[in-house]
């Protein structure tokens, strides 16, 4: 299975990376829907997507808005967009308002269901784990019958460590890493985490691989993030970056 990473960052976009978006090919499927949305025109023209957001958070779903740009040119077809009840109604309400963008795309919309499996068409299925942020927020596994993937973004590392039992010896997880060490107060104040946390939790539950996503547009790169490539860490990990392919 692959991973592209369409977009890395968090809250704006930088030079360097562009905010939440990463799109499975084999899978049609986009998982956050950020500013590195427009990079999917790179991999179309495709009949459906299916699209998983974590939260409504703007850095995570203006991209919503690109698909008609795909759609009007005949690249994309209908959108299967899953979120959770409460940002459902907040992207249809605001995001998608008379004021902000008049025009809908083909989207269908359908909330995220917690405690069961959901099935999507791709044979991928996806469990919604709820995370620690500021706003109705989750996390997702994916499971395909060889392999297992999570995807936890916006969230402090409380909020993944009470999912633990449902996350050892992933193959992959993609975790935030939005603070390097020493801001871990304001991680907490304001739901996300830093890179010792990030790497002692990959260790606690055992994970294969570790990619840190979710980077600080104001510190954006490895070092700054107190990441240094030469260091051997519990976990085999790696600093995303926009465009990066990974195979897992």
């Amino acid at each position: 299975m692959k991973l592209v990473v369409l977009g890395s960052g968090g809250y704006h976009p930088s030079e360097r990376r562009h905010t939440a978006c990463y799109f499975f090919p084999e899978a049609d499927l986009l998982v956050d829907c950020g500013t590195g949305a427009f990079r999917l025109e790179g991999f179309l023209p495709r009949d459906r997507i299916s699209v998983l957001l974590s939260h409504g958070h703007l850095d995570h779903v203006i991209g919503l808005t690109y698909l008609l740009g795909f759609q009007s040119r005949a690249l994309l077809g209908e959108a299967d967009v899953y979120a959770l009840p409460q940002v459902l109604q907040g992207i249809q309400e605001h995001l998608f308002s008379e004021i902000l963008f008049p025009i809908l795309p083909k989207i269908r919309w359908w909330p995220l269901p917690l405690g069961e499996p959901l099935s999507l068409t791709s044979g991928v299925t996806v469990w919604t784990l709820l995370a620690q942020h500021r706003g109705p927020t989750a996390n997702f596994i994916l499971e395909w019958p060889d392999r297992r993937f999570a995807y936890l973004t916006d969230t402090t590392i409380e909020g993944s460590r009470q999912h633990v039992r449902h996350l050892m010896n992933i193959d992959l997880v993609c975790h935030e890493c939005y603070f390097p060490d020493g801001y871990e107060d304001v991680a907490r104040q304001t739901g996300h985490s830093c890179l010792g946390q990030v790497l002692a939790f990959a260790k606690e539950i055992s994970a294969r691989r570790l990619l840190l996503i979710h980077l600080n547009p104001l510190a954006d790169t490895p070092e700054k993030l107190g990441f240094s490539a030469s260091n051997t860490y519990p976990v085999p990990t790696i600093v995303a970056e926009d465009m990066m392919s990974i195979e897992f």
